[in-house]
């Protein structure tokens, strides 16, 4: 009768063996993953700048050649604004909208 139960115990530590050991394989599994989507996450912004910095050198600006046109505007000088001196009663000038 006892050898029974010993076989019935043994079973079940087997089964509680395997799911651990499956369980153990997720977890390692589930590590990596996260390992490989850190390294990801630093390797392409690095990949993307090294691309974008090749992409700025290796182009080379166009020169074209324009031709300018000077043209002439007549036009009303603009209107200054004068100066208006006005004392405070430090003996100072005052600032005011016009003296600047």
């Amino acid at each position: 009768m006892i050898a029974p139960v010993l076989s019935e115990v043994e079973e079940e530590a087997q089964v509680v063996e395997t799911i651990r050991y499956k369980w153990l394989q997720k977890a390692y599994v589930f590590k990596e993953a996260i390992h490989t989507m850190k390294k990801s996450i630093i390797l392409i912004p690095a990949l993307l700048m090294l691309g974008l910095m090749l992409v700025s050198c290796s182009s080379e600006p166009q020169t074209t050649t324009t031709t300018t046109r000077q043209t002439t505007v007549t036009s009303a000088p603009p209107l200054l604004m004068t100066k208006t001196h006005t004392r405070s009663l430090s003996g100072q000038p005052a600032m005011d909208a016009g003296s600047y």
